[in-house]
Parts: C-alpha cells; structure tokens; sequence
C-alpha cells in the first residue's frame, strides 16, 4: 500500500536510524490521542507503520487511560481498519524486543502464531 504521506516526507537521520535498527516505537494510540494529538483520527500509527518503522501496541498507564490492549486493539480495528497481518507484524515485533534468551523468544513467537492462527478464520475451500 503506496502511503497518502509518502510523497511529502523526508525521513531524518535519527528516523532512519530508529528504522534501520529495528528499534522498537511503543504506541499508545488511545493514550496519545487523549493526552498529546487532537483525537484517535489523527494519530500517525498508520504512518508510522508505512515508513517501516517497528512499531508494538500498549495501553500505556491503564489506571490513567482506564484502556487494556484489547480495547487498544480494537479502537485500532475500528480507526486504522487494521485486521490479522498488522497486528501479528506488532505482536511478533513485541517479541522480538523482549528481553528473552534467542530460545525463548523463539519459543514465543511460535506460540503467538498458533495463537493467531487458533482465532483466525481458515479461508473457506473451493467446492469440488
């Protein structure tokens, strides 16, 4: 997907930095759109994620955003129209920066792709 925003910017070198390091940006997409951004529509996650920047998803501080990571998920649903292959590049990308051993993280991941895959409707066979 060509991003509405690429034509108009010019990453930095701290940006490309972050980027080229997989350094990993926790977004607080409910959190920052009542704190720093003037509404959840004009959070830059979608942009973040088209510039290829890692990117994971966090509630932040739930006793002062009263949200938990499934309503986090969810608003990102419902704002972004995300759907499995985002939030499993996050989810994956969340693991990736855990601090585990290679075998655990390993291990981990192979469990939130079953996982994924569990909830995760099978496309339907083509009729004989």
């Amino acid at each position: 997907m060509r991003s509405k925003w690429a034509a108009e910017l010019t990453l930095g070198r701290t940006a490309q930095w972050v980027i080229d390091r997989r350094i990993p940006l926790e977004v607080c997409v409910s959190s920052n759109a009542m704190a720093v951004l003037d509404g959840i529509e004009n959070h830059p996650i979608d942009l973040l994620r088209e510039l290829g920047f890692t990117l994971t998803i966090n509630p932040d501080n739930r006793l002062i955003s009263m949200v938990c990571i499934s309503a986090e998920f969810r608003r990102i649903q419902e704002w972004f129209g995300w759907g499995v292959p985002e939030f499993q590049a996050v989810e994956l990308a969340g693991v990736e920066a855990a601090f585990l051993s290679g075998p655990e993280k390993t291990a981990l991941a192979a469990d939130v792709r079953a996982a994924i895959a569990a909830f995760t409707p099978a496309a339907p066979h083509p009729a004989p």
